[in-house]
């Protein structure tokens, strides 16, 4: 396949049933995670830069590198305080890109985890404010203490998240919506997008984002969403029986 702009209709349903045939067998999400990544960047290598694939884990059963580099985070973003034991930390599962360094999720340095703590938090934070605004979640729900709320909000996961140009496109406050401006120059970042999906009755939704060294239209993006339920079905199992990490 090789280019994202020359995919047909029947390139993304060989696609989509890969994803199916090699996540069979898996032990965990985060094995599922990586390998669906591996082979989104494999098989489109000419477009995709870097493929990362995120799900919302409590902290609580985070690994403890996981959990040290969210504390850290909380305590350089003076949110401590509201951090708990049962908050929901967007948890880096799976990558692959161009480089080595980006193809283990544990060789992350910035990107472990981000702790869903507070709207006021996120919302400083453009990229996953824009996100789950975007797949249909928003950030009000983040304040809420009624797990049925968060439960029902995560049953709205059906959007695209999608910034055409990541090197101009701001928010409504002004900022970039892909603050690594350092990485989108250096890699020649063009369009960057998400597709997610939801665990139905857990606090469990995952999402993938793309990041492309070429332009598309959002039409373009929007016709990988049915993967999103691909991999949900795939990996349903893993879910309900807890075996998230490897």
């Amino acid at each position: 396949m090789g280019n994202i702009k020359n995919l047909l209709r029947e390139d993304l349903i060989k696609l989509q049933d890969k994803i199916t045939d090699n996540l069979t067998g898996c032990s965990t999400l985060e094995e599922s995670a990586q390998k669906y990544m591996t082979m989104l960047y494999e098989e489109l290598s000419d477009s995709v830069i870097l493929a990362r694939l995120f799900a919302t884990i409590p902290i609580y059963g985070l690994p403890e590198a996981n959990k040290k580099f969210v504390i850290d985070l909380a305590q350089s973003a003076e949110i401590t305080e509201i951090i708990k034991g049962d908050t929901l930390v967007l948890s880096l599962l799976g990558t692959k890109g161009k480089k080595q360094e980006w193809n283990d999720r544990k060789k992350s340095k910035g990107h472990v985890g981000i702790p869903l703590a507070s709207s006021d938090f996120i919302g400083r934070i453009p990229m996953m404010s824009r996100l789950l605004k975007e797949l249909g979640a928003g950030i009000d729900w983040i304040d809420s203490t009624d797990t049925e709320l968060v439960a029902k909000t995560f049953e709205n996961i059906s959007g695209v998240f999608y910034v055409r140009d990541a090197a101009t496109e701001l928010d409504n406050k002004g900022r970039k919506i892909i603050a690594a401006q350092d990485f989108v120059e250096a890699e020649g970042v063009k369009t960057v997008f998400g597709i997610g999906g939801c665990y139905m009755g857990t606090s469990i939704f995952f999402t993938t984002i793309i990041f492309l060294g070429e332009t598309i239209e959002k039409d373009m993006a929007e016709r990988f969403m049915l993967q999103a339920n691909k991999f949900k079905t795939a990996t349903l199992n893993l879910v309900d029986e807890g075996r998230i990490f490897v």
